[in-house]
């Protein structure tokens, strides 16, 4: 994972476009890769390429909960860098040189201490633990089956410090800034005016749902309401709204109606 201030110029859309030959996409992205396409929209880059976008945990507004926001302010992803850290692999536990063993060590002190992998949900998985420390606790265990949580390793790689710390500025601000800590893409809402449908979890713990709700009301207030929604949908936290094993009944619904709504068909280009 690059530096954020790094990808947000270059998404996908552009390339899926060539390959498919279709003049505008519906973009459906997660967490940040939700935030890196809206990055992208107000930096001024693929304009006219997007028609909608729905976006899961993804705004431009950032509120946590306490106990993260005191991990943001020890700077962690700053300091790691010094113990030759430079990134964190989810599936690091799988190795056993003794840096993994301290990181391992440290993702456990940090269970107990912030619980972001409940102790009452009895999960041994370390990979689960190293989510948990990177990111935030990610998921209510019960919306995960259990092939899904036995293989997490193989959605999650890895995270770099630079893109961390950067988010971590962006939590202590509470909202979106580039790697200097400047909020320069709060300057242009009206580059977000495209139909976009925001949904979250009101258990999650990574953004909780306030987030989401300033970002909504933020465009709103500077576009006008039509072609915005936000759901918070109970029971769910924050990757288990991708992931959950019921995910077909309660998300994709949302996600087909936003479709749906989008009236004229994708137009093709034809060589």
């Amino acid at each position: 994972m690059l530096a954020i201030v790094a990808v947000a110029p270059v998404l996908l859309p552009g390339k899926v476009l060539r390959l498919s030959g279709a003049e505008q996409l519906d973009v459906v992205a997660h967490c940040m890769g939700a935030t890196t396409f809206l990055m992208s929209l107000l930096a001024g880059h693929l304009r006219g390429q997007v028609r909608s976008a729905v976006l899961f945990n993804g705004g431009v507004h950032f509120s946590t909960v306490t106990s993260r926001l005191l991990k943001a302010r020890l700077r962690v992803p700053s300091i790691l860098p010094y113990l030759g850290i430079n990134s964190m692999e989810v599936s690091g536990g799988f190795s056993f040189s003794w840096l993994n063993r301290l990181l391992d060590f440290g993702c456990a002190v940090n269970n107990a201490l912030f619980g972001e992998v409940q102790l009452r949900e009895t999960c041994t998985s370390g990979v689960c633990h190293r989510m948990g420390f990177i990111y935030g606790g990610g998921w209510e265990h019960r919306n995960i089956s259990a092939a899904a949580h036995d293989n997490l390793h193989e959605i999650w790689g890895s995270a770099h410090m630079a893109c961390l710390r950067q988010v971590t500025s962006c939590l202590l601000a509470g909202q979106l800034v580039d790697s200097k800590g400047q909020g320069v893409y709060m300057q242009h809402p009206q580059r977000l005016s495209l139909p976009i449908t925001f949904i979250t979890g009101r258990n999650n713990k990574v953004l909780v749902p306030a987030s989401q709700q300033k970002t909504y009301q933020w465009l709103c207030d500077a576009n006008g309401a039509d072609g915005y929604a936000s759901y918070i949908l109970d029971g769910y936290s924050h990757n288990d709204i991708v992931i959950g094993r019921s995910v077909w009944r309660d998300v994709v619904p949302l996600l087909l109606r936003h479709l749906a709504a989008q009236k004229a068909p994708l137009p093709i280009k034809h060589a």
